[in-house]
């Protein structure tokens, strides 16, 4: 239906079509309903468009309803404008980066250039202010709407980092122009800066960087577009690692908030040393040399105890430090995996602190004393224009022949493939030939040599060749015309990195250090004056960075060569010929990458933008762990199509295991050289020989200090694409042998006919167009072999029944072991009561149902179609009688109520498999093998008619049913099934059958997915046993019986080309030999690799590491030196007052306090003046026996009171002293005897022919005791002695005897310990 303004038009157009001889009638007609079609187009217009309702949204300002504004924007409209911000501290940083940036574009625009440079005059202004306005409303409006990421960017969507980062970009970049501009105009007035003889920094030079500025700043909305700017946190994370790894000769760091932490640790060290360096730069006098000393020995120290912390993880450090001012709260956030390290942490951090102090201590002293004065001035050679001294000459000899023999021609001999000619290493471990190994691997006296003369090195050599050189740079003439801050500032930067590096590393300091030497040797003769002291400096960042330009340009002639290429298509043969005359632009790009710590391309192929991917050391983005099965949603778990990915993650625990067996050995493993030459960035592979342990990870470290390691270990597939696994068998495949008639390195340099130790000369070419090294080839270390059995064998019947019947006899035992059987076994037990009602203590029951089969239950009775109970005790009834007899010896027969018992969970746990498998009948090997997993990963699902399992809880089913079945399946996995019952050895063969039991329940049973498994893989268990369920490409069902033993790994290490990493094609999925690309790719970061197990950033100690811990002993403590102090002061109060001269300990000391301040040997001599008490006990069992044996006896007096007057019998006549009453030869008397008569008559001398015997008994006069207060009573041996009156023939003798001689006894005791007493004097006469 036509509407108003249809109809109006169409009625014109009729009178339109009208003749016009019709008159003035019909124009008028037309003329007003030209006005009237007119007037409703534009009613129709205002209705349509003009006349809507607009809405708006009240907005309250400052949160006050008196000023109320009027938002009309749609909720699309304010999310195209602004970004929803719930945080306040977002606006207020918005707030306050807007105001910054509005502050310093005002100042940019007063800055003035300080010299004619590029056509532009003298003091002419920098900026325009249009353009200069234009970007910094463009960073203002970032932080209200943050633009979109770049596509090298990892992330997408609203991020904090994104949002500010081109604020930032420009706070720092205006920041920078600032600095530049008051450099240069202090230049100008002062001049630059020279460098060997160089400006180093010129006003010209300086006034390019500020014009280069000037261009950054107008063009970086341009750059952002481009993505050429680095995320944020990426940035910030690589500029302070830098200035850590350049200024202050440290390592990489796990995240950005360790980077902060540690870039701050460095700052607060350094800043103490320039403020006693500008204190000793004042003067030339005695106390500023005093001052200068002690800022140098401070700066060793803390260069020494800064290298022992762990960058990778301060957290540790942090914990340490809280631990040793007492604070423990911490602890109980640590998990039980990280109890060990923080404890070696804890040692390490006191034992740093405590030889800090010694460092110091004797630094300053030598600083004092004028040493390293003397040093400067002894007798100095000639050599052309440079003058030496000979102490100088001696130290650098030593450190090149110990650098030589420890850098380069150790790591050589011991490398696979020495110089790549050898076939096998000069330097071998006994482990190189075992296919398996049983113990750890054996420290060889290489290993030895290495480390000591490392720590000789670097404790030793080192530090001397720095104090010499710190000394001399502090008088040289180059600081002549530095100011005092800078010179103090710059001395703490340059000697604080220096003496870092090569505590941390010292791996080639003594290359640079030589270099230093020569370099200065060569530029004598033109005058230059920087002291060797700069050079170290300069050289040790010039060398990183010549060793990366190195690795870039090694990379890349084995990445063009066509040769070591693999062309997948006719594409590859095609294109790589043609890019091989690019490779110049591809070495610029190389040195490029080099100084920013970019990709090799950072200007070509897939990684477009120059700073996208800038790392110094870490080439990975994330920092994450790999989530197990604990830590997803039960919707996730319970989903089908994620089984693959739970394999993968069962499969990570194993990585993980061998994460932490890393973490407890790899810091000593490199310290004892088996790594080769480590330097931090490097990058491993560990590749597992052994076929049932399919282990390949990749292994990176991330920092390498001084006794302290952090590393990140990716676990690769168990199983990869055709690709991996053909790179997987390049680096574990041995040598192929050399043909006898190829040339060979034997001929050509030793002469030699056989080709044995020596590679042929296309061999070696291969190898040496190769990324990859092999380092070691058997690299033992403790992990879990593991050995997956396939479950086919149980499709015949014949297993099958040996596993039900092998789970039958697992109830039996469980049953047999169970704690409440007495209470259930009780005729008056409700669970008894529900048996009898459902007929099961009846001895003719029997059980039908559909579970049971002839084929599969060996109780199944085919005249009753079921399970009868008849058959069952003809079966079981022995081996129940066995059980219940060796669970309850005292019990001579077994209770019916007993085979009751387990009869009827024998049929629940056969029927529970049916149920569990979803199915009634277990005919079918699948649905049977269903119904083993469902019950072993605790799926247990009882029939409704057997509800009665239910009357103790879940505790029968719980307790005995289910780990019932799973000791059954590794029974059968044992091959324990071929342990039949006969008739001839049945008590043997159930004696066998019960021993082979209790030695398979030490095994962890459990499922992958059970916490206990995790936690018993983690803790090192020595055997596990697990069945698992795995879901084919096909969809079809796999179960697999797997059993785990511990015992120690043979791995080869592979050690790869860094740069390989950083690599632009890695999503490229060809395979490579000569480069492994599919095994990086894989091991990246989703979604380019798929790593099957990631590890956080962790650290290792060589504390940790046994071999280590029998070189260097353990690590130096507060706890250590206050024990040690214990038992020094024993040791002298124990053998030094034994004698009568000097002083013993009071009379009233408790005698558990001497006890407890000795050692085990201490205690034993402690407990020997008590008499009684056992010598053989530990510090427990002293303080047991002494409080046992003297009760209320708490001191020396007190017990020599006791034993006075008291009977006792000779029980051991060899504990006497017949030559006491003697002199000593040259000394005084042994023991003071208080009255002559007891001297006359207490010695053999005396005695004439009469002895003392066994059995004799007398009554105690006196005693002596070790430690004792008074002479007169001090023994002079670490055992008391006692006096005894022995009457015998109207004669009266005193024999002096050793208190453990003796049986004391009260008078009212004395028939019966005379009884005794004398029947053990005839039994030691008789023995």
């Amino acid at each position: 239906m036509l509407n108003r303004a249809e109809r109006s038009q169409s009625t014109y157009s009729a009178l339109e079509r009208l003749p016009l001889t019709t008159g003035t009638a019909a124009q008028r007609v037309l003329r007003r309903r030209e006005r009237k079609i007119k007037y409703d187009q534009k009613k129709f217009f205002v209705k349509k468009f003009v006349r809507k309702k607009w809405t708006y949204y009240r907005f309250n300002l400052c949160g006050l309803p008196a000023f109320p504004v009027k938002v009309f924007y749609t909720k699309q409209d304010l999310s195209n404008l602004l970004d929803i911000t719930a945080s306040f501290s977002n606006v207020l940083i918005s707030a306050v980066t807007c105001g910054l940036i509005s502050l310093l574009s005002a100042y940019l625009l007063t800055l003035q250039r300080p010299t004619a440079i590029f056509g532009y005059p003298e003091k002419s202004f920098l900026f325009s202010k249009w353009i200069l306005f234009l970007v910094g409303a463009t960073c203002q409006y970032s932080t209200i709407k943050s633009p979109i990421p770049d596509v090298m960017s990892p992330g997408h969507g609203y991020a904090f980092s994104v949002a500010f980062a081109r604020p930032i970009y420009f706070i720092f970049s205006a920041i920078i122009t600032f600095i530049l501009v008051h450099v240069s105009f202090s230049m100008k007035s002062n001049g630059g800066m020279t460098l060997y003889g160089c400006f180093f920094i010129d006003i010209k030079i300086v006034a390019c960087c500020i014009e280069l500025s000037r261009i950054l700043l107008y063009i970086m909305p341009v750059l952002f577009m481009l993505g050429f700017y680095a995320r944020l946190i990426t940035l910030l994370n690589w500029s302070m690692e830098t200035v850590e790894i350049v200024f202050f000769g440290g390592t990489g760091s796990s995240s950005l908030k360790d980077s902060i932490l540690v870039l701050l640790r460095s700052a607060a060290c350094v800043i103490p040393i320039g403020i006693l360096n500008s204190l000793s730069f004042k003067n030339d006098g005695s106390l500023e040399k005093r001052i200068f000393s002690i800022s140098s020995s401070l700066c060793l120290t803390l260069a020494y105890v800064i290298s022992r912390a762990s960058n990778g993880n301060p957290t540790y450090d942090l914990i340490a430090l809280q631990r040793i001012f007492g604070f423990r709260k911490c602890d109980s956030k640590i998990s039980f995996l990280d109890k060990n390290v923080v404890a070696s942490a804890h040692h390490r951090l006191e034992s740093s602190i405590l030889n800090g102090c010694i460092i110091l201590l004797i630094a300053m002293l030598l600083g004092i004393a004028n040493v390293f004065e003397e040093i400067k001035s002894m007798r100095k050679l000639d050599i052309g224009p440079l003058q030496i001294s000979v102490f100088n000459i001696v130290i650098l000899a030593l450190l090149t022949v110990n650098g030589f023999f420890c850098d380069y021609l150790l790591p050589r001999l011991r490398s696979q493939n020495p110089w790549i000619i050898f076939k096998h290493p000069v330097l071998r471990t006994p482990e190189y030939k075992k296919f398996e190994v049983n113990s750890a691997a054996a420290v060889m006296w290489f290993d030895k040599f290495q480390f000591f003369m490392t720590i000789l090195m670097k404790n030793l050599l080192l530090p001397i060749a720095f104090m010499i050189e710190l000394w001399s740079a502090s008088d040289s003439s180059y600081f002549e015309s530095w100011s005092i801050i800078g010179k103090s500032m710059f001395f703490a930067i340059i000697s604080f990195s220096i003496s870092r590096r090569f505590f941390r590393d010292c791996e080639y300091q003594w290359l640079v250090l030589l270099c230093s030497y020569l370099l200065v040797f060569d530029l004598q003769k033109y005058h230059i004056t920087e002291p060797i002291l700069v050079t170290w400096f300069l050289g040790n960042i010039a060398a990183s960075k010549v060793l990366g330009l190195y690795r870039r340009l090694c990379f890349i002639y084995v990445h063009i060569m066509p040769c070591a290429s693999t062309w997948g298509s006719a594409f590859h043969a095609i294109s790589q010929p043609i890019c091989m005359p690019h490779s110049g632009w591809m070495y610029l790009q190389a040195f490029i990458s080099t100084i920013t710590s970019a990709p090799i391309k950072p200007l070509g192929g897939a990684s477009v933008f120059l700073t996208s991917y800038v790392r110094p050391l870490r080439f990975w983005e994330k920092t994450f762990q790999t989530k197990t099965s604990g830590d997803e949603r039960l919707q996730s778990q319970l989903e089908t199509h994620r089984r693959r990915n739970e394999n993968l993650q069962r499969n990570s625990i194993f990585y993980e295991n061998l994460a932490i067996s890393l973490r407890n050995q790899l810091a000593g493993d490199i310290a004892l050289g088996r790594f080769g030459n480590v330097k931090e960035g490097d990058v491993y592979i560990l590749a597992s020989k052994s076929t049932a342990t399919s282990l390949n990870g990749l292994l990176q470290i991330v920092e390498l200090g001084n006794g302290v390691v952090s590393f990140q270990l990716r676990g690769l597939e168990f199983k990869g694409t055709y690709c991996q696994q053909r790179e997987v068998e390049a680096i574990t495949e041995d040598e192929p042998p050399t043909a006898r008639n190829r040339l060979c390195f034997a001929r050509s340099l030793c002469c030699l006919r056989s080709q044995k130790w020596v590679f042929g000369l296309s061999t070696f070419f291969k190898n040496l167009l190769m990324t990859w090294r092999v380092v070691q080839k058997n690299y033992v270390m403790p992990g879990y072999s593991i050995c997956d059995s396939s479950t086919d064998f149980l499709a015949m019947y014949d297993y099958r029944k040996l596993v039900k019947s092998s789970f039958t006899r697992c109830i039996i035992y469980f049953a047999a072991k169970y704690e409440r059987l007495a209470e259930l076994l009780d005729p008056k037990n409700e669970l008894m009561k529900t048996l009898s009602r459902e007929n099961y203590d009846s001895d003719f029951e029997v059980v039908t149902s559909v579970a049971f089969s002839h084929n599969t239950d060996v109780d199944y009775d085919l005249a009753q179609a079921g399970v009868s109970k008849v058959q069952f005790m003809h079966h079981f009834s022995d081996w129940a009688n066995h059980c219940y007899s060796m669970a309850h010896p005292e019990e001579t027969e077994c209770p019916a109520n007993f085979i009751t018992l387990v009869f009827g969970l024998s049929v629940v746990g056969r029927k529970t498999i049916s149920n569990a498998s979803q199915a009634g009948n277990t005919a079918d090997a699948a649905i049977f093998l269903n119904g083993l997993y469902q019950m072993f990963q605790g799926n247990i699902m009882p029939d409704f008619s057997d509800e009665w399992v239910f009357t103790d809880d879940m505790a029968l089913l719980n307790e005995i049913v289910a780990p019932a079945l799973r000791l059954a399946i590794k029974l059968q996995s044992d091959e324990l099934r071929k342990f039949t019952v006969g008739e001839a050895n049945v008590e043997l063969t159930f004696s066998k059958l019960w021993k082979e039991i209790e030695a398979a329940r030490k095994t962890v049973i459990c499922h992958e997915n059970d916490p206990k498994w995790r936690e018993a893989v983690l803790n090192n268990e020595p055997e596990l046993f697990s069945f698992r369920h795995i879901v084919t490409e096909d969809e079809s069902s796999d179960y697999r019986l797997m059993m785990l033993v511990r015992r120690q790994l043979n791995f080869k290490i592979i050690k790869i080309n860094s740069e390989k990493i950083k690599n632009p094609e890695r999503g490229s999925i060809q395979n490579a030999r000569a480069i492994l690309r599919n095994i990086i790719n894989s091991s990246c970061d989703q979604p380019i690799g798929y790593p099957s197990y990631v590890s956080p950033i962790l650290t290792s100690y060589t504390s940790l590491h046994e071999g280590v811990k029998q070189l260097a002993g353990e690590e130096v403590s507060f706890t250590g030196i206050y024990e040690g102090t214990l038992r020094f002061i024993g040791d002298c109060l124990l053998s030094c007052i034994s004698c009568n001269s000097g002083i013993g300990l009071p009379e009233n000391i408790p005698l558990s306090s001497v006890i407890r301040s000795t050692t085990t040997e201490q205690n034993q001599v402690a407990q020997t003046w008590i008499g009684s008490i056992p010598t053989t006990g530990g510090e427990n069992d002293a303080e047991n026996n002494l409080d046992g044996s003297v009760s209320s006896i708490d001191t020396l007096s007190s017990l020599s009171d006791h034993d006075l007057h008291r009977t006792a019998v000779i029980n051991d006549s060899n504990q006497v002293l017949s030559n006491l009453d003697g002199f000593r030869r040259g000394g005084p008397q042994f023991v003071h005897w208080a009255k002559n008569e007891w001297r006359n008559s207490g010695g053999a001398r005396s005695w004439v022919e009469w002895r003392p015997e066994n059995g004799m008994k007398g009554v105690i006069v006196w005693g002596w005791y070790p430690c004792h207060r008074l002479p007169s009573k001090r023994s002079h041996i670490h055992t008391a002695i006692l006096l005894l009156k022995i009457e015998e023939d109207s004669k009266t003798f005193y024999v002096p005897i050793q208190k453990p001689g003796l049986i004391m006894f009260d008078s009212d005791d004395s028939s019966a310990v005379s009884s005794n007493a004398d029947s053990g004097g005839s039994e030691d006469e008789n023995v």
